[in-house]
């Protein structure tokens, strides 16, 4: 037969009525290609051994044997693609059909080739099902802004991951082919991503899906894969389409019928379109004018991916974002970009869970993930997710409690550099250590600028191969016209880390110390407090070994090591609470158990005060104390109820709880206690212990469990303050915390309380505490009340002192409260329960102070107030404080007028006390009264002390309002001879008219002191101002004046100026005043100005008769420090002609010693 070469032709042989085709060889070579060949022999005709071949990449398309007696063997062959077997002279065509390769077969190999993967460190023969290790990935088609992306790189942990949900538009691997925005479907889709967040994997994945039928089944009947890297294999010479699309030589004509027939149903995906070696603009230059005709790799695939062959066919490709916009530009349209994030939260926790076979070590890696952020951020790239898990798993495998051989985060980012290094930077022309040296410079000038986005011009002038290399991200921003390329490391760690490197490889050690001087000298910059920690990490000698082997290598382990220790011995460090924590972070990253024995001796006692350990920090910790011989003091504790203090949960428990054992003292706040894990507090404390505290809230334990933990208190040393949160308080808890704190003379308070929430309907009170106050006793019962807005229940609050109390007592005072429980506030039925309460409460002997709290103060309770200060002899004081109770503390009720009123025209026995806090309405008129009217602004807190002929208030801001209420208070009441507003000590005050505000009054005159505070610290030159007038009267309109010109004074610095005009002005205003009987002054210095304002007031005010100057700083308990007289001044006023009769009174320090002198 007749050669087919280069032309598609249909070639023919026939035998027609009875005649013969001897041996009919149909041959296409060299690229040609034999279109449909038709052996036929009609009228029983007879073929005898056809030979149907195709060499050199040629094609035989669709051979057809028809009505013929097939004599020997049919041999169908090509050069690369194989489909033989012997053929039965009487075989029908159906039958021969039926030996064909069908999809089944080809979906079957599919699954057979693509259902395994390949790990970082799997030897030859390993491998692992692709369904146990992929996870969904998010990915998505619309990016955030510049401050979205941003926002995303500098945050950590759970702030990473919420940044991302919610600042991009996700797709899913099923909806890449759907209509677009305009109702378009996409020919082609880009899948990008970054070196190690999935690309091929997803590409694996998406072959295994539809194999076995769980994806693109509708949409697409063949799915073919091209790995751009086995392309470049191809790079010389010629192929066909055929040549390259084939991925089986069995399938190939099965293959073949797909693409003639419905090549619609068709996808091309192409994985790693950046790993082409071949120049790209080749892609461009020559088109194929068919799948048969044989050309160069390139110029195949710019055909495929343009459209100018196989133009029905849909495309996926993947690449790394730095080649993406090159891509888009040689694709068909219409066109969908997408692109691979990584893991999102939720994949995260799959992941782990998927690679731990284990379902409790999945659990425990997944946590103690979880708890490093920087790590558990860093796992949303799936390499060092795999990484991450591969480490813990090992470890926890083996169940091992030491710290001593896990993982540094360190450590775990410089494996993820040798996997990149090793598996995506072949392709590279610059040197890896040169390559990490440009990135850490490029990291380090971010770092210092605290910037995370870097555009193209800055990267390519540090990192030469800055599109090529894995390690730094590349995006588009939208601007006003047109887009910016801009680059960024994968997150802030990472470039935190590669800053670290910079350092470590530049080995100048004036260069670090340039670092670490602001962090000693405590300049702030916390921003540079991970960079030190990878510091750390990278001079662990793991580490250094691991650097050597990527050709890196450094020396400053001596360096950092002195500089912690400096750090440690430096006091002011265990005051902040961040420099602690980083302290020992350090220290952990260096991993070297010598030193750091050494370094826990100079820290000594160790003590956390309101610092949240996330289960890394206790991780850290308990590394850290395993390397102590011994452990003289921890603490772990928190400032109040409002705190969770250091969040000590039961697993962290468990995880620190071989080292608390051996802690001699121990202060610890444990949160979400069960009754199950009470063991494992139990023998946390041991035996013989000095224990501080110990506090467990959020919890509700049961009677039993009160008791296991009470009976392991009583084995210690000594105990402190003990804190319970419980399910109910019975008779049985009162009695048990009675005990204790009898029996144990060094207990200094003890209570239990319900948890928020908490029913208590059977319980005999909200919380019950008992304190050890000197000889006394102290008794704190408590109700809860409501602090949602519109409620008006308050509970109810008592604390007894009293030098003992007994089991009658404790029993009555509780089952009172237990009455009280269910009544409503203010009905007749709670007062009379309340009074009965307060009854018995008067009826107690040696009753030393009482304290109240109940949400408003009214008469109800001004009354209740006085008939205990009548009939309570030996009662000194009563605290009353208006307030909402709850299990996290208290929020402020209301002081309403007529019970503050009631109080202040009481006639109190000489030495009795009542002191009032909580908020005070400032309106004359139609004051609040309501508790869910605490919230307005005309509500301000105070604290009010009343005594006998004496009111003072602490507030938080005097205004006009203050003012007013304070005069028109001392004129409506002859029983008060002192009213006092100041401001509390350390309060701001910047909008207050003044510090201190008093009133006295005396026989037929008023004294008014006001008074600006100063500062006693000792470098400070601001002394404050204090100015006290003698008047027969005191109107509004001069209290008015005189504040408002205090008011002016106190933003302004003393002895400038500014500061001397304004007092001229007030002295003026002084010397002004009608009657004016008397003046005393307080300033820091008698100076030769204060000298002349004193003789300006001798000589003009017609009724003075003494003027006194006390040289002080002034406080808020009056004079918080001496000042000075300055000879100047003392002579000025010994020169000075004064009128007869007057007097000038100076106390102060003349030479450095008290003295008071009169001239």
């Amino acid at each position: 037969m007749e050669d087919v070469s280069s032309e598609p032709l249909a070639a023919s042989s026939s035998a027609q009525d009875g005649g013969h085709v001897g041996t009919p060889n149909l041959s296409a070579q060299d690229g040609g290609h034999v279109g449909t060949p038709n052996l036929t022999a009609q009228g029983g005709g007879h073929v005898g051994t056809p030979n149907i071949t195709a060499q050199g990449g040629s094609v035989v398309v669709a051979p057809h044997i028809s009505q013929c007696d097939v004599k020997g063997n049919l041999t169908i062959t090509t050069h690369h693609h194989h489909c033989s077997g012997p053929v039965n002279s009487a075989a029908t065509p159906t039958q021969e059909a039926d030996k064909c390769p069908t999809m089944s077969d080809l979906k079957e190999w599919i699954c057979s080739q693509y259902e395994t993967v390949q790990e970082y460190n799997s030897l030859p023969e390993d491998e692992v099902l692709l369904a146990d290790r992929y996870t969904q990935l998010l990915i998505v088609e619309k990016h955030g802004e510049q401050g979205e992306r941003e926002k995303e790189i500098v945050n950590r942990g759970a702030g990473f991951f919420g940044a991302r949900s919610s600042g991009y538009k996700s797709i899913t691997i099923d909806q890449f082919f759907r209509p677009n925005g305009s109702g378009r479907v996409p020919k082609a889709v880009i899948l990008q991503g970054n070196s190690g967040h999935g690309k091929s994997f997803t590409a694996q994945r998406i072959m295994l899906d539809w194999a076995s039928g769980n994806l693109y089944q509708d949409e697409f009947d063949l799915i073919l894969h091209l790995s751009c890297k086995e392309l470049n294999l191809y790079s010389e010479g010629s192929q066909s389409v055929v040549d390259l699309l084939s991925c089986s030589d069995t399938f190939t004509p099965l293959v073949l019928n797909i693409l003639k027939d419905s090549p619609q149903k068709v996808l091309l995906l192409i994985d790693g379109f950046d790993e082409l070696q071949f120049p790209l603009h080749e892609i461009r230059k020559s088109p194929v004018p068919d799948f048969s005709t044989p050309a160069r790799v390139e110029v195949i695939l710019g055909a495929l991916l343009n459209g100018s062959i196989l133009s029905h066919c849909f495309l996926l490709v993947t690449t790394r974002p730095t080649a993406s916009d090159k891509l888009s530009k040689l694709l068909k349209r219409p066109v969908r970009c997408t692109e691979i994030l990584g893991f999102s939260e939720e994949g995260v926790h799959e992941y782990i869970k998927r690679f731990c076979k284990h379902e409790e070590v999945g659990k425990e890696a997944f946590r103690r993930v979880q708890a490093n952020e920087t790590l558990y951020t860093s796992c949303f790239i799936p390499v060092i997710c795999w990484i991450v898990c591969t480490v813990f798993n090992k470890h926890l495998v083996k169940n091992k409690q030491q710290t001593n051989s896990l993982e540094t985060t360190t450590s775990i980012f410089v494996h993820f550099v040798s996997i990149l290094q090793e598996h995506h930077c072949r392709d590279l022309r610059q040197p890896v250590p040169d390559l990490l040296r440009n990135l850490g410079q490029l990291a380090e000038k971010g770092i210092q600028d605290q910037q995370v986005l870097f555009d193209k011009e800055s990267v390519e002038s540090t990192v030469s191969e800055s599109t090529s290399g894995p390690f730094l991200c590349k995006f588009l921003l939208k601007e006003t016209v047109g887009t910016k390329e801009m680059f960024s490391f994968m997150h802030l760690s990472f470039q935190e880390f590669f800053t670290a490197l910079h350092y470590t490889l530049a080995q100048e050690e004036e260069k670090v110390k340039e670092l670490l001087k602001p962090i000693e000298q405590e300049e702030g910059r916390t921003h540079l407090l991970p960079v030190i920690q990878f510091l750390f990490g990278l001079s662990e000698e793991k580490v250094m070994q691991d650097l050597k082997k990527l050709g890196l290598s450094h020396c400053m382990e001596a360096q950092l090591k002195k500089w912690i220790i400096r750090l440690i011995e430096d006091s002011n460090v265990h005051k902040k609470k961040d420099m602690m924590l980083f302290t020992l972070h350090c220290l952990y990253e260096l991993h070297e158990e010598e030193f750091v024995r050494r370094a826990m001796a100079v820290w000594g006692e160790v003590k956390f005060d309101r610092i949240p350990l996330t289960r890394t920090d206790c991780w850290v910790l308990l590394y850290c104390l395993q390397c102590c011989p011994t452990i003289p003091n921890l603490e772990l504790k928190e400032t109040s109820l409002m705190l969770t203090g250091c969040n000590i949960t039961t697993d962290k428990l468990k995880m620190l709880q071989p080292e608390l054992r051996r802690c001699q003292k121990l202060g610890l706040h444990v949160v979400e206690l069960s009754d199950v894990d009470v063991n494992a507090l139990v023998s946390a404390l041991g035996e013989g212990k000095t224990i501080s505290k110990l506090w467990v809230f959020d919890s509700s334990l049961s009677e039993e469990s009160v008791q296991q933990i009470f009976t392991a208190l009583s084995k210690q040393e000594s105990v402190g303050v003990v804190g319970l949160s419980v399910k109910t308080i019975t008779l049985q808890t009162s009695e048990t915390l009675l005990h204790f704190i009898n029996s144990t003379q060094t207990a200094d308070a003890v209570c239990v309380m319900l948890p928020e929430g908490a029913d208590g309907a059977e319980s005999l009170c909200s919380a019950l505490d008992m304190r050890r106050e000197e000889e006394h006793l102290r008794l704190v019962i408590t109700n809860y009340g409501d602090s949602s807005p519109e409620s008006e229940t308050s509970g109810l609050a008592l604390a007894v002192k009293l030098p003992e109390i007994s089991h009658i007592l404790l029993e009555e005072i509780t089952c009172r409260f237990h009455q009280l429980r269910p009544l409503a506030e203010n009905s007749p039925e709670y007062d009379e329960h309340v009074d009965g309460l307060m009854a018995h409460v008067s009826s107690l002997p040696d009753l030393k102070s009482v304290w109240l709290g109940a949400g408003c103060l009214t008469e109800f309770w001004a009354n209740k107030i006085l008939s205990l200060i009548q009939t309570c002899p030996h009662l000194d004081e009563v605290q009353f404080r208006a307030d909402i109770m709850g299990p996290k503390g208290f929020e402020s009720g209301l002081l309403l007028e007529e019970g503050i009123h009631l109080l202040q025209e009481a006639q109190l026995p000489p030495g009795r006390t009542i002191t009032l806090t909580g908020l005070r309405c400032r309106k004359t008129e139609d004051p609040c009264r309501r508790l869910r009217d605490r919230k307005l602004s005309c509500n301000e807190e105070v604290t009010m002390e009343i005594k006998l002929g004496e009111v003072n208030l602490h507030v938080k801001t005097i205004v006009l309002n203050t003012t007013e209420m304070l005069l028109r208070f001392l004129k409506s009441t002859q029983t008060v001879k002192l009213v006092k507003v100041r401001l509390p000590e350390g309060a701001d005050g910047a909008e207050s008219l003044c510090s201190v505000l008093l009133v006295i009054r005396e026989e037929e005159h008023l004294m008014l002191y006001i008074g600006n505070y100063g500062d006693s610290s000792p470098e400070s030159e601001t002394s404050g101002l204090a100015l006290a007038v003698k008047l027969p009267e005191i109107s509004h309109i001069l209290l008015e004046e005189i504040t408002c010109r205090f008011h002016q004074l106190r933003p302004l610095a003393e002895n400038s100026p500014e500061y001397d005009e304004h007092v001229d002005g007030l002295m003026a205003y002084v010397s002004s005043l009608p009657d004016l009987k008397w003046v005393w002054l307080c300033a820091g210095c008698l100076t030769e100005f204060w000298a002349n304002k004193i003789i300006s007031l001798m000589q003009t005010c017609p009724h003075l008769d003494e003027v006194w100057f006390w040289p002080v700083i002034v406080g808020p308990e009056g004079v918080e420090e001496s000042g000075l007289f300055l000879e100047e001044g003392v002579h000025l006023l010994q020169e000075a002609q004064l009128p007869p009769g007057r007097t000038i009174s100076l106390t102060g320090r003349p030479t450095g010693e008290a003295g008071v002198g009169l001239l």
